[in-house]
């Protein structure tokens, strides 16, 4: 009896340790008192009137998300952004704040690819335009700066793409309504790709350990 007992409570513990990590890893999100992506418009704002203290106080919501980044992705957004306020450098401050957006937007991807069937239909939608929000605010300097309208149209192409796959009532087991969580991580692979492939200074070592395979 006393082993039937002990053989369940490892059973548990094992499932617990391999599935509500999965469960829980975009949870901080909703605790968050502003949605990023108004902390980042808000920030790209302030850059523009030169406000640091306002940039640097309206950063402090999404410490949960540099953290976030610095612990799946090893890249420590902190220190440079902290460096740009300290000496006024916008142009390094507006540089992080555009890593900030691209690494948040593939932490979403990620989150979607490897968490997909443990989430409701609607919640996937939820994040996917999330991950499009962040897109847009690389959209206009990829188009201005970088002279990529014709990239800029084919990555917001794959969005759409990208959304489309997560249609069905059961984004995991309704294959018949064409449903397809690989072909949803080969379209979350192409933006990544492409935008790293526009904004090379985006690029870390730490960065490629985490892949997006379902």
């Amino acid at each position: 009896m006393k082993s039937r007992v002990f053989a369940t409570i490892v059973a548990i513990f094992i499932y617990c340790s391999l599935f509500v990590p999965k469960l829980e890893a975009q949870s901080y999100r909703s605790n968050l008192e502003i949605a990023p992506t108004d902390v980042y418009q808000a920030v790209f704002d302030y850059i523009e009137k030169r406000d640091y203290e306002k940039i640097r106080a309206a950063l402090s919501y999404v410490s949960p998300v540099l953290d976030t980044i610095k612990n799946k992705f090893g890249v420590d957004l902190k220190p440079e952004i902290e460096t740009a306020l300290n000496e006024k450098d916008t142009p390094s401050l507006i540089t992080s704040m555009r890593k900030l957006t691209f690494y948040d937007l593939k932490d979403i991807l990620n989150a979607i690819v490897n968490e997909g069937k443990f989430q409701t239909v609607d919640k996937l939608q939820a994040w996917i335009k999330m991950a499009y929000l962040d897109y847009l605010f690389l959209s206009p300097a990829i188009v201005a700066e970088k002279k990529g309208f014709a990239a800029d149209q084919e990555i917001k192409r794959i969005f759409k793409k990208a959304h489309g796959v997560l249609s069905g009532d059961s984004p995991y087991t309704q294959e018949e309504k064409g449903v397809d969580p690989k072909l949803f991580a080969e379209y979350a692979t192409q933006i990544e790709a492409m935008v790293l492939q526009l904004f090379p200074e985006f690029k870390s070592k730490a960065a490629g350990k985490k892949s997006m395979e379902p």
